[in-house]
């Protein structure tokens, strides 16, 4: 049996052998016949030469090696199927290989052998065609391989990194002709995604974050899903853009994106940017400023002008608005689409805006803001404000508000609610332009702070303040600090019981005429210094209902009130007063003044009290408490009608400064300063000059170890005929240039007691002392140290040395300033004990 099979086996590879032997050698034909050894049947194999390389026609069956059926016909053409496999022949019988056929009106692929392909991708000229199980080319159609899914169009041709429509649908295929699923695909910038079955999706939510648009793309930076959504550059869902409501940004961020060099600045939603702008802008990323760092506002340059734009195109707004432009230099702000219906504070908002001629912010909500403090201050060249209705009910704070805004004509204020102020401190400080004011709406009754509310307003005419309910009111000081055009102010409305501070209120008010306190309680007041200073026309001021037991400062209270021709204040009750320097200084239209009621005992300051009270003829100060009172200089300075002080029951023990205390009191006659303890004074410069009608003055007490200063001390005390000043100890005065000038009522002068060694300036010392005759001295009258002497005898026409020596007007300076040592040291002094043995 075996044999049997090994033999079948050669003779088939001998036939075959053979019919392939008898095609090169050119047989036509050649036949063989065998005995099947399974089952006995005539076998053939045909074979057509057709030259020295092919072999036309080769049928084979199944069994073996078979010839074509129809051995009498020519070799067929077209499709042959040899060994289970497909060869294509030509019409001339040529075996075609590596090509594709096209049989009614298909296409099929063969191989480098002939043999059909099937079920696989062919390469074709570096396109990729997919061929079924039956060797057919698929056409515009789906193939899945291998669990993938490619695309064939309608050549056959496998597409690559391109949509595809099918049925409506589309789908997109990568650079290797794969079907993307279940992904993001990115074509020409844009995002599509694509679900698990390759389909595109449109008008949806992807992963609840991104939304795609009717044409699939990916939505950016825009209003989505029927303008309900925001979705920013990113494509992501953001979540705080609301539709209607206002995006937010930081101060911070805002003021890093916009510099303080700004000189314009656009609040802008991006639908309303003018088409030249934007075109300049959009090859600009922007910066970022928004709240969320979701890139919804953004802020483009073009040079410095500044345009924050809401991408979103809804309102924009800052979360709070404290400093948000102060320093800066612009000259324009545009508030388009800029929202403050949220914003609490806006202080310091505006301030030092000094480029800033006009500013319109009427569209600005308000009706949350409770602090407006400083909002304006030093809008120095703002000229025009407009505030439309603006809503301040929530407002607490107005202090500064408009403080500085120095070239504003006019300020509409008729609409503003100011029922919850606490604070109106510096107002209107510095509005110095506005000439009337409206304010009579106002509401103060819970205001605690009205000072320099109106301070420096100097073009006021007129200020309506009846309606003022004042009773909450703490502090009024500075209040009409320099209002100097306004000639009557009725404060008789005013409650004042809770005010403790008055200083400097009415400061510089020199027009005004007419001024009502009398209603002033002033219980609680404990600082009334400078309070009425320089109001020059003031010709009467009731203060009879003052009360003042509180007070300690009533420095410059009166000062510069020259048209005051009375004032009563018997009713002061100054018990606890520490400061009195200036109080009626200037006061040059006062002829009596009741003092005697004050108690001085802890003042420590009176120096220039009644400095100029020129026309003071009394002044009883005899009550005085003056021992803790350490500064007495210029006190009765320039009250040249005074003809009588009583001032002996002054403590001056701590007194150190008495220069000028009675300069120029040309009237006094007598003073009586006998019991004056000047041990601790420093400074008696012009301390007596033109006292020109004090005949006498007892100083014979003073101890000056301490005074460094003398000059001018007696300079125009024409009428005394003697001065006793042998106590004096001058050995720390530096200066006693002009000390006894115009002298000219005295004979003679004993300075035996000085000591100059350290005295610098000594010029004019006895200048034009007419009928001094001697001058008594000794030899600590020493000059080394005098850097200025000039004149020092000048007009001294009676001097006459110990020796003879005699006064000439051409020997006047300081080198005859020693004893007189006859012609050859000639001096104008004489020497004390020298005068003893003329006598």
């Amino acid at each position: 049996m075996h044999k049997e099979k090994a033999i079948k086996k050669i003779r088939y590879v001998i036939t075959t052998l053979v019919v392939f032997m008898a095609a090169i050698m050119g047989k036509s034909y050649f036949s063989v016949v065998e005995a099947n050894a399974e089952e006995t049947e005539h076998s053939a194999v045909y074979v057509e030469s057709k030259g020295e390389d092919s072999i036309s026609a080769v049928q084979v069956t199944s069994n073996n090696v078979a010839a074509s059926e129809d051995k009498s016909s020519n070799v067929k053409t077209g499709w042959q199927k040899i060994d289970g496999k497909w060869y294509y022949y030509d019409s001339n019988s040529v075996l075609q290989k590596s090509k594709w056929i096209n049989t009614n009106s298909k296409w099929y692929y063969v191989d480098k052998t002939g043999e059909m392909q099937t079920s696989k991708w062919i390469n074709a000229k570096n396109k990729w065609y997919y061929v079924s199980k039956t060797g057919e080319m698929q056409t515009s159609k789906w193939i899945n391989v291998k669990n993938k899914w490619y695309y064939v169009g309608k050549t056959g041709e496998m597409q690559t990194s391109k949509w595809i429509n099918v049925k409506n649908k589309w789908y997109y295929v990568s650079k290797t002709g794969e079907m993307q699923t279940s992904k993001w695909i990115n074509v020409n910038s844009k995002w599509y995604y694509v679900n698990k079955t390759g389909e595109m999706q449109t008008s949806k939510w992807i992963s609840s974050t991104y939304y795609v648009k009717t044409d699939g793309s990916m939505a950016v930076s825009e209003w989505v899903d029927n303008n309900k959504y925001y979705v920013g550059e990113d494509g992501k869902w953001i979540k705080t853009v609301v539709k209607g409501q206002t995006i937010k940004f930081g101060i911070e961020p805002f003021k890093k994106a916009v510099p303080s060099t700004a000189t314009k600045i656009h609040f802008i939603s991006k639908k309303d940017m003018p088409a030249d702008v934007a075109a300049k802008l959009n090859s600009q990323k922007g910066t970022d400023i928004s709240s969320d760092n979701n890139g919804v506002i953004k802020v483009y340059a073009i040079g410095t002008e500044y345009y924050v734009v809401s991408i979103t195109d809804e309102k924009m707004g800052p979360n709070n608005c404290p400093y948000m432009f102060m320093d800066y230099k612009i000259s324009d702000i545009e508030f388009k689409n800029f929202d403050t219906s949220n914003v609490t504070n806006m202080s310091c908002m505006f301030a030092g805006c000094s480029e800033l001629k006009e500013l319109n912010i009427s569209n600005f909500d308000t009706s949350k803001v409770r602090d407006m403090s400083d909002m304006f201050y030093s809008c120095s060249e703002l000229i025009e404000l407009y505030l439309g209705n603006f809503n301040t009910s929530n407002v607490t704070n107005m202090r500064n508000m408009f403080e500085k805004c120095s070239k504003l004509k006019e300020l509409n204020l008729s609409n503003f609610n100011t029922s919850k102020v606490t604070d109106m401190s510096d107002m209107f400080f510095g509005c110095g332009n506005l000439s009337e004011l409206n304010i009579s709406n106002f509401n103060t009754s819970k205001v605690i702070d009205m000072s320099y509310m109106f301070a420096c307003c100097r073009s006021l005419s007129r200020l309506n303040v009846d309606n003022f309910n004042t009773s909450n009111v703490k502090t009024t000081s500075f209040m009409f600090k320099e209002c100097s055009k306004l000639n009557e102010l009725n404060l008789s409305s005013f409650n004042t019981s809770n005010v403790t501070d008055m200083k400097y209120m009415f400061m510089g008010c020199s027009g005004l005429k007419q001024l009502n306190v009398s209603s002033f309680n002033t219980s609680n007041v404990y600082d009334m210094r400078y309070m009425f200073i320089d109001c020059g026309e003031l010709n009467q001021l009731d203060l009879s209902n003052f009360y003042t037991s509180k007070v300690t400062d009533m420095s410059h209270m009166f000062s510069g009130c020259s048209g005051l021709n009375k004032l009563d204040i018997s009713n002061f009750d100054t018990s606890r007063v520490i400061e009195m320097q200036y109080m009626f200084s200037e006061c040059s239209g006062l002829t009596s003044l009741d003092l005697k009621n004050f108690n001085t005992q802890y003042v420590t300051n009176m120096h220039m009290m009644f400095k100029n009270c020129s026309k003071l003829t009394r002044l009883n100060v005899s009550s005085f408490d003056t021992s803790n009172v350490v500064s007495m200089y210029h006190m009765f300075s320039g009250c040249s009608s005074l003809r009588s002080l009583e001032l002996s029951r002054f403590d001056t023990s701590s007194v150190t400064m008495m220069d000028n205390m009675f300069d120029g009191c040309s009237n006094l006659s007598n003073l009586d300063l006998s019991n004056f303890n000047t041990s601790r004074v420093i400074e008696m410069q012009y301390m007596f000059r033109d006292c020109s009608k004090l005949e006498q003055l007892d100083i014979s007490r003073f101890k000056t170890s301490k005074v460094t200063n003398m000059r001018y001390m007696f300079s125009g005390c024409s009428s005394l005929n003697k001065l006793d000043i042998s106590s004096f100890d001058t050995s720390k005065v530096t200066d006693m240039s002009h000390m006894f000038a115009y002298c000219s009522g005295l004979s003679q002068l004993d300075i035996s007691s000085f000591n100059t060694s350290e005295v610098t300036h000594m010029g004019g010392m006895f200048y034009t002392c007419l009928n001094i005759s001697t001058i008594y001295a000794n030899n600590k009258f020493n000059v080394d140290n005098v850097i200025e002497g000039d004149n020092i005898f000048y007009g001294c026409n009676k001097l006459t040395g110990a020796k003879g020596t005699k006064y000439g007007m051409y020997k006047s300076d300081i080198k005859y300033a020693h004893i007189d040592g006859g012609s050859s040291n000639p001096g104008y002094f004489t020497q004390t004990g020298f005068m003893k043995d003329g006598n």
